[in-house]
Parts: C-alpha cells; structure tokens; sequence
C-alpha cells in the first residue's frame, strides 16, 4: 500500500467516524430524554393491544413532544421529537413524532426558520 492509499483509507475512516459522531448528537436528546416525566399516567390502557399518545396532541412542529405507543405486544415505547442534519435531511429539519389513531407514525418537516431541540424556531 503506497502512502496516497492510506491517506485516503485515512480520510474515509474520518469521514466515517465524524458521520456517526454527528448523528449521534443529532439523536442523544432522544436517548437521553425522560418521556414519564411529562406523560400521563397510561394506567388503563391495555398494552395487549395497539394504542397511541401524543402529548402535544398531533402534529405540532412548534412544541417538544413525545409519543407513548405500542403495537399489542404487552410492550410501551416512547419516541420524542427531535432535530436532525446529516448528509441525508436538510439543516433545519425536524422529525415530529404523532399519532394517526392507534398508529404511531413519524414526520419529517423543514422548519420555517430553524431547528433546535426538537422544535422548530421561526
């Protein structure tokens, strides 16, 4: 391996690395983020079947929320609205997570003006 070979095996690892670090300062809000603190209490909802809730109350791109939801497998998940910009999604674009009735589903919407923890910011 001649020294131009290394420097660009060199360059794609850091491209690489520098990538994953990237999207995962995109999503550690969502990792770290507690969603019981500002939910509801869920007591009566059967786990043994699909149910969905959004506590901002749908799609608000302007409001932090998060969604607690499952498919009817005794499980509950928890999704939170976030901001990404990568190499996929624009600068600015947000993923909204809501509910379309029993379904949990994701948005992905280019705020206005710009994008920061979660919510867009005209």
């Amino acid at each position: 391996m001649d020294k131009k070979e290394a420097l660009i095996g060199v360059a794609i690892f850091l491209i690489v690395f520098t990538t994953a670090f990237l999207i995962y300062l995109n999503i550690r809000e969502k990792i770290l983020y507690s969603p019981e603190e500002i939910l509801p209490s869920l007591e009566g909802i059967s786990f043994d079947t699909a149910f969905c809730y959004d506590d901002d109350g749908g799609l608000d791109y302007f409001t932090k929320s998060t969604v607690a939801w499952g498919v009817g497998d005794g499980e509950i998940h928890y999704s939170t609205d976030y901001c990404v910009s990568d190499s996929v999604w624009e600068i600015g674009t947000l993923f909204e997570m809501h509910c379309l009735g029993n379904d949990f589903k994701i948005k992905d919407m280019k705020c206005p003006g710009s994008c920061e923890q979660g919510t867009c910011v005209e």
